[in-house]
């Protein structure tokens, strides 16, 4: 008798950074559903955007290959069908698939319908939100009619995809849960850029930046001020204020209640012990640290996300430093469900040490890359390696100079004697750092030649 596959549930956030979590004891957010899950699940305190910016990082956990092979470099440019994805791997083993919520990978139709064709990359069944208005949130159901819908967006974007589950429960399903929160983008009434002091037209002070959850859970972070905040934040001008800090918390606390009531749904359906869950970001969250906002830099910050895998009774509850780039989340995923690799992939496979069958990590660092956030741009444009100890990048000279710490474009952070990284170091600092940075440079450049990234010519010398 053939053993059942195994089902996944993927649910990705946008803009969750590695410290939200409060069971890592880091940040005041209350997350007690995701707490309990870490309970039982695996855990990567090293995990890392390898872009950290919406669209070109969500290419690379789908196809599990770097941006310089996705040809998405910015938001808004659409990942090529020729690519093969995890939706089409899973479709093609005999899943019914799912896709709910954020896409951000059709281009310029996204905001029109939900893909077709070659473009549904595999997923069977589309209910995808378009825009950041998490409130009034416009979605496009599987056969491309529009919907207005009122509602917490990350609720109804669970609501639909339960009940996808709940319709395929008999055979191996796939769903993935894409939320738009804790992203900007408050929703009606909300500016999209920091407006402190700014009054609402109901005459409410404007809370921030555009985070926002339900009121209710935006109430258990009043007063922001009496909150903790990082050593490296920096409440100077143009960076924002404590008063964001209900809105991004809030719409955490109110994701692990919908995550919640996705690990319960799948108890109380008799499927949990038999599916894969998956909790993760397609990059963090700057709130002030090193005094900025948002994404799009090399800093812990923005680059560390949360990853959490469960598999009961197959994957042993445990919390591990190996390194983790996102576009290892797709060849990890397949290689649990048994499913071979497409060609192409750029990712490591990390279930042989999931499962127990490999004892060492099978990488020491990660590499980082960042373009602009609309394609056509590269005057943001920088490169990393992040080993097990140091961050080295090398950015734009024209471009970062004077506005970051970095000397000939280019610096080193020990995250190991200075895990805020307020302390950066350069050329010339010591015997010991200068051959550190030598040996980073050296397999930064071997790592940009083999991906034929133009960056050092075309960018850095630039």
């Amino acid at each position: 008798m053939q053993t059942r596959k195994s089902n996944l549930v993927f649910v990705l956030t946008d803009q969750w950074r590695r410290q939200a979590l409060g069971f890592m004891n880091e940040d005041p957010v209350i997350t007690p559903n995701l707490d309990r899950f870490a309970e039982s699940s695996c855990t990567f305190t090293r995990a890392f955007a390898h872009i950290p910016i919406c669209g070109p990082n969500r290419a690379c956990l789908f196809s599990g290959r770097y941006e310089a092979h996705t040809g998405v470099s910015g938001n808004h440019v659409e990942l090529s069908p020729d690519i093969p994805t995890l939706g089409q791997a899973l479709k093609n083993a005999g899943y019914r698939t799912g896709y709910f919520g954020k896409w951000h990978l059709s281009g310029k139709d996204e905001p029109n319908s939900v893909p077709l064709g070659r473009k549904r990359h595999g997923f069977d069944y589309w209910f995808m939100s378009t825009g950041h208005r998490p409130f009034e949130q416009v979605f496009y159901t599987d056969d491309n009619r529009r919907e207005l819908i009122r509602g917490w967006e990350p609720d109804v974007t669970t609501a639909e995809a339960l009940r996808f589950i709940r319709a395929h429960k008999d055979e191996p399903f796939a769903a993935v849960l894409s939320f738009g929160p804790p992203h900007t983008g408050g929703g009606p009434g909300f500016e999209e850029r920091w407006m402190p002091g700014k009054r609402l037209p109901n005459g409410e002070l404007h809370r921030g930046y555009g985070y926002a959850a339900p009121r209710r859970f935006e109430e258990m972070y009043e007063p922001p001020q009496n909150l903790p905040r990082r050593p490296n934040v920096k409440l100077a001008d143009g960076c924002p204020t404590d008063e964001l800090l209900p809105g991004y918390f809030g719409a955490c606390t109110a994701i692990d209640e919908a995550f919640g009531s996705v690990v319960q749904a799948l108890n109380e359906m008799g499927v949990s012990d038999d599916t894969i869950v998956v909790f993760t970001s397609d990059h963090g969250e700057m709130l002030g640290s090193q005094g900025r906002i948002t994404k799009g830099i090399w800093y812990e910050e923005a680059i560390g996300v949360p990853l959490l895998i469960r598999w009961s009774n197959r994957i042993q509850p445990q919390k591990t430093e190996a390194m983790f780039n996102s576009i290892d989340l797709m060849p990890t995923l397949l290689g649990l469900l048994g499913i071979p690799c497409p060609p192409g992939t750029d990712g490591i496979n990390f279930a042989p040490c999931l499962l127990g069958e490999q004892s060492e990590p099978p990488q020491d660092k990660v590499f980082l890359c960042f373009n602009n956030g609309e394609p056509g741009q590269r005057n943001r444009a920088w490169r990393g390696v992040r080993s097990e100890r140091y961050t080295y990048v090398i950015a734009k000279k024209k471009r970062y100079e004077g506005m970051e710490p970095l000397r000939d474009g280019l610096v080193l952070y020990d995250n190991l004697t200075d895990p805020y990284q307020t302390k950066p170091i350069f050329k010339g600092y010591s015997r010991e750092t200068d051959q550190v940075i030598n040996d980073l440079h050296s397999q930064l450049v071997d790592h940009l030649e083999r991906l034929n990234d133009p960056f050092l010519q075309a960018d850095w010398d630039s």
